[in-house]
């Protein structure tokens, strides 16, 4: 696996610097798989996916955020300019990891805020046009995108009760996997 660093830049928001991390397999290349993780988007995601990925032929790349990939870090609060970020890592990546070739497959998965990173990328920043496949794991976690993408803020509301995950306390416990493989 060969790390990199890049700051990316988008109008109307702070420049962050990304990190991705390109894990190539071992037998002929069949596309690219692009990974996003969940809160934030400060750790690299696998919980299994990547081996999978590999297994199928597919390159894969994890992105993770030195800031969170959704504060503008200005003053002006806006998930819709932050969303900007993971759209243009994807460009970035399909464009200098894929060789922006459509021969192959080159798609994304995104596990809770990492689907409103994949989200945001197809709803508002055309990313439809480059991917040939958007997986959403556990997510978009936001009950109403429109409320990110409103100014001036609309203000919190609360959902669930303070200490309860989620809204339906059965779900608390929950146990990860299997995971299965499937074909982008």
């Amino acid at each position: 696996m060969t790390c990199y660093s890049t700051i990316i830049t988008v109008a109307d928001a702070a420049d962050v610097e990304a990190w991705y991390a390109v894990a190539m397999p071992s037998m002929p290349l069949t596309g690219t798989m692009v990974l996003f993780s969940g809160g934030n988007g400060g750790k690299f995601f696998d919980e299994g996916f990547v081996q999978k990925f590999l297994d199928q032929g597919k390159r894969v790349i994890q992105v993770k955020w030195r800031k969170a990939w959704e504060d503008t870090l200005l003053p002006v609060k806006n998930m819709l300019k932050g969303g900007a970020r993971p759209a243009t890592i994807l460009q970035l990546l399909f464009e200098v990891e894929h060789g922006s070739n459509t021969g192959l497959a080159f798609g994304t998965l995104g596990h809770s805020g990492g689907s409103a990173q994949v989200a945001y990328s197809l709803a508002h920043y055309g990313r439809a046009s480059i991917l040939d496949c958007a997986m959403l794991s556990s997510g978009p976690p936001f009950g109403n995108l429109k409320r990110g993408c409103k100014y001036p803020d609309l203000g919190a509301k609360e959902v669930c009760p303070d200490g309860q995950y989620g809204c339906n306390q059965q779900f608390e416990n929950y146990e990860k996997g299997p995971y299965v493989s499937i074909e982008c």
